[in-house]
């Protein structure tokens, strides 16, 4: 079978010679150019192959688009005309100043572009723009089509905040891809873009507090400007604590694996902590009771009078539990004047600082510990205290009063909650 023949004309051999010498070209297109351009010169199929290091096939390939398009040249532009200029008339030196001044009217305007033309004229396609024409690929994009399209992603989000799986009370990533029809990696790539959990779930309680401000600004002001001659405890108690003991002894951690321990456990029994946290130096007063009355609440705030220096106030931060405004309590405050009691607003535990203290009690002494008598559990405590006071370290309040209010009045209109006390908008913004 004869080969094509590829007739090209000089201006359109320019452009493929361009688009060899470009640097922005892309390789294939600059191959299939050498292509045209060797087969334009009557070499065989054969010969450009072994040239080029491409396959027989694809040199007759785009020989033939090569013929077969025969892309045209290039319109030359035609020199326009020049239009002769009017003379312009003679203008009286007294005058000058006024008809520079005078604005050309609009309608003027209006005749000129006319006159130009209403539409401008197409730019002439350049030789190597041409030539490039037949060198492009015909077939489709291949691959698979785009599935998260900025449809699908909204609907994908609109799903997922607004509609609930049936008989589920939230979305997975596979059940909301068979729902949607597409895989699970495109529904995770767009929670992770768009920072969507929901399996994650966070508890919260607004404080309905009528005093609720008052209370606040008065601990605030306790914890970052303690008053004079004084020494200030944040007390609380942390009761059922449980002594667990586990049905059969668990595997130690070691290298690449970590430690074990059964579903199962004995319970011996449970006791209540009383702890006094001073703000000032971080260190821990606490002791361990069977029972959490206001006989015990009592017994430890005579503890807090012996250990704390004599000619010093001692302000006490604590909730609202029933035993701390009990008759024997306030017979007892009204006995010792130093004492002052500073309570937070109801259902906000977070205000206390001894609260988070708490906390490092619970995760590096008593959830992963093994007890096998209350007393046990009592002593292991003690000596997470003393542990603790060889090298405090004190919580620092940074908080103010208006970035808590702001904070919470913005989630209660989030949730649609009143709250007892409110801010104007303007604040709370």
């Amino acid at each position: 079978m004869a080969r094509l023949a590829v007739v090209i004309s000089d201006a359109i051999r320019g452009g493929l010679e361009g688009l060899i010498r470009a640097g922005n070209t892309a390789q294939k297109v600059a191959r299939r150019a050498r292509i045209g351009l060797m087969a334009s010169e009557g070499r065989s199929d054969s010969a450009i192959s072994r040239e080029l290091g491409i396959n027989r096939k694809t040199v007759a390939l785009w020989r033939q688009r090569m013929a077969e398009s025969r892309p045209a040249e290039p319109a030359p532009t035609e020199p326009v005309p020049a239009q002769p200029v009017p003379a312009e008339p003679a203008i009286e030196p007294g005058i000058q100043e006024f008809v520079v001044a005078v604005e050309t009217p609009p309608r003027a305007i209006a005749d000129a572009v006319a006159e130009l033309g209403s539409a401008p004229q197409p730019r002439p396609q350049s030789a190597a723009r041409t030539a490039a024409q037949p060198l492009l690929d015909r077939r489709p994009k291949s691959g698979p089509k785009r599935v998260l399209t900025p449809e699908m992603v909204e609907r994908l989000v609109h799903t997922t905040l607004q509609e609930k799986p049936p008989g589920r009370t939230h979305w997975t990533t596979r059940s909301l891809a068979k729902h949607l029809g597409i895989s699970k990696m495109a529904v995770q790539r767009v929670w992770k873009k768009q920072n969507l959990q929901p399996h994650r779930m966070e508890t919260f309680k607004f404080s309905k507090d009528k005093l609720f401000v008052e209370k606040l600004t008065d601990v605030v002001g306790t914890y970052m400007h303690p008053p004079a001659n004084s020494v200030v405890y944040c007390v609380d108690e942390k009761s059922q604590i449980q002594a667990l003991d586990r049905t059969q002894p668990g595997l130690p951690w070691k290298k690449g694996k970590c430690g074990t321990r059964t579903h199962d456990y004995k319970r011996h029994g449970t006791t209540t902590l009383f702890a006094a946290y001073q703000i000032a130096t971080g260190e821990v007063i606490g002791e361990c009771r069977n029972r959490h009355s206001n006989q015990e609440f009592l017994c430890f705030l005579r503890r807090l009078d012996r250990v704390t220096a004599a000619g010093l106030d001692v302000h006490v931060i604590l909730d609202n539990a029933g035993y701390h405004s009990h008759p024997n309590v306030k017979r007892w405050l009204q006995r010792h004047p130093r004492f002052h009691f500073h309570f937070v607003p109801t259902s906000s535990s977070w205000s206390n600082l001894v609260e988070r203290w708490f906390g490092l009690l619970t995760i590096q002494c008593v959830r992963r510990g093994v007890f096998h008598s209350v007393k046990e559990l009592q002593v292991s405590i003690q000596q997470y205290i003393e542990a603790h006071n060889t090298a405090p370290q004190p919580f620092h309040w940074s908080a103010t009063v208006d970035g808590i209010l702001r904070k919470i009045q913005r989630a209660a209109w989030k949730a649609g909650i009143t709250l007892p006390w409110s801010l104007p908008l303007a604040l709370a913004s």
